[in-house]
């Protein structure tokens, strides 16, 4: 899912806060990042370090045992990085080794360090095909995060290579219908989006789709996960009715099954903004994105990267309302954000400094927003290239704002005036 079960929170500590393990105050107490709130909220790493050492699966260096949801940011590499240090005397064919390798490119890559990640997964998929052998499904497991440390990388064509890889051992040994093949498919549809194949991709996601409802029933969170990624697929191919309403659907389920904070449900919310902003209903976009970022700032923190992404968003919608100075100051706080997190050659950065272009424009300073468009484009064309739907939205974006002639300029994404 675009954006979805991932993020950055910066964990903070709170000398008011009790670890929910010890039940003492002293020392670093952070929150988890989780879905867990107030006291059941924080935690010292190490006493989560231990408990996961006495769990009956790796899932307690990454997952909360209270609320099963995965935890972010400080915490999730800190643990990622302890569970490295505990295997670290044991073979690198061990499995539990390649686990916590596996668990810390993940993190890696969710703090932006993405060349750390990329070195970290290849010894790890080396060492994995060694010792199971290339079409393993030991291997497949692990070719997943590293195609995402690709795609993160600004190496879409890899990216795609390592996913159809893994799909096909996974395809091959399992069937088409195992929930593992499911997965490697969901993230192969991704990498098609990656390279611009949207048909590609739009055709993989309604299958995924309608299979997985099939299997798991239409309201599973597997299920729920594709609906959204296919109205994502669909506004990023321009057939924007058709994703509005899907994603007003997949909205109403997950305020359904997860409730109105689950992360799940803003990242959803978050999708309907971008769809409807594209439609020219920047009102609509605002009204829903004033309710989902204060939940996303309380629940994940300033600096998880949905948080940030939204409030981007946000932004964009007041500049195009003509609420200047506020979208201008929304917009240089995040990217200064995201420059700090994840440097200034991430796709989030980049991004959000593309829609700084634009408001810049409609501010009246023409010239640093021309400035900053063109220098944004050449840096996307570079490290996304040149079909990435981001690269094309700011090339839009400059042929509309950057004209003088031009007294109303379009959204990048369509054709409606804003």
């Amino acid at each position: 899912l675009r954006r979805m079960g991932s993020g950055v929170t910066k964990g903070m500590a709170s000398p008011t806060m009790q670890c929910t393990i010890c039940l003492d105050d002293e020392g670093d107490v952070l929150q988890k990042g989780c879905c867990c709130r107030g006291e059941n909220g924080a935690a010292h790493v190490d006493c989560l370090a231990v408990a996961a050492q006495h769990s009956q699966s790796f899932d307690g260096w990454a997952h909360c045992s209270t609320c099963n949801e995965a935890y972010t940011g400080r915490v999730a590499l800190a643990l990622a990085e302890k569970w490295v240090e505990t295997v670290k005397d044991r073979a690198e064919e061990d499995w539990e080794w390649l686990a916590a390798h596996n668990n810390l490119t993940i993190e890696l890559n969710e703090v932006g360090r993405h060349a750390e990640a990329e070195t970290n997964q290849l010894r790890v998929v080396e060492m994995c095909t060694q010792a199971h052998g290339e079409g393993s499904l030991q291997t497949a497991a692990l070719l997943g995060p590293l195609s995402t440390t690709y795609r993160l990388r600004g190496q879409p064509e890899k990216a795609l290579a390592v996913a159809e890889r893994g799909h096909d051992i996974r395809h091959r040994l399992l069937g088409s219908e195992d929930l593992r093949t499911l997965a490697s498919a969901a993230r192969l549809a991704g990498a098609y989006e990656e390279v611009g194949e949207h048909a590609k991709a739009k055709e993989l996601h309604v299958k995924l789709f309608e299979t997985r409802k099939r299997l798991l029933g239409p309201e599973h969170p597997n299920a729920l996960c594709m609906g959204n990624n296919l109205a994502n697929t669909m506004y990023l191919m321009g057939e924007l009715v058709p994703a509005e309403k899907l994603a007003n659907e997949m909205v109403k389920a997950h305020l359904r099954v997860y409730g109105a904070d689950h992360r799940d449900t803003l990242t959803t919310q978050s999708t309907l903004a971008d769809i409807v902003l594209c439609l020219g209903e920047a009102v609509q976009c605002l009204k829903i994105l004033r309710e989902v970022v204060p939940r996303l700032k309380k629940g994940y923190g300033d600096d998880f990267h949905i948080t940030m992404y939204t409030t981007a968003t946000m932004a964009d919608a007041k500049s195009q309302l003509g609420h200047h100075l506020e979208a201008l100051a929304e917009l240089k706080e995040v990217r200064q954000r995201q420059m700090d997190i994840f440097g200034d050659e991430h796709s989030d950065t980049l991004r959000t400094a593309s829609i700084l272009g634009a408001a810049l424009i409609r501010a009246g300073s023409v010239a640093e927003g021309v400035k900053m468009l063109k220098a944004t484009q050449r840096q996307q064309q570079r490290i996304l290239g040149d079909n990435h739907f981001e690269t094309q939205a700011t090339i839009r974006r400059r042929s509309v704002l950057d004209s003088p002639e031009k007294k109303q300029p379009e959204h990048p994404c369509s054709t409606v005036p804003v």
